[in-house]
């Protein structure tokens, strides 16, 4: 019999589904990343703003909005949002200089 070989991780099997653990704990996290920037967007007053800049700029800056500030806000959050979903990926792909060409 042979055996797939996954990465450093033990595998979890059900008859034919194998899930490897790496992936499975970046599936989570980033779905609970989800979750929580959507209701940051729903609820906050930050969120809202962003929604409100993002909808209608021109009405934003007439409420009184700093929409430079909040460019460079959102911005900041894609960066980061970036960020984590590089290190989310890690484990799952090897890391070389020219890990970017593969995709």
């Amino acid at each position: 019999k042979t055996q797939i070989i996954l990465g450093p991780y033990p595998s979890l099997g059900l008859e034919e589904l194998i899930i490897n653990p790496a992936r499975l704990i970046a599936f989570a996290l980033g779905l609970s990343l989800a979750v929580v920037f959507y209701l940051f967007l729903k609820y906050s007053y930050t969120g809202k703003v962003i929604r409100a800049t993002s909808q209608d700029r021109t009405t934003a800056l007439l409420m009184g909005i700093n929409i430079d500030k909040v460019y460079r806000l959102t911005f900041a959050i894609g960066i980061m949002l970036m960020g984590v979903a590089g290190a989310l990926m890690i484990p799952i792909y090897t890391a070389h200089p020219f890990i970017g060409f593969d995709f």
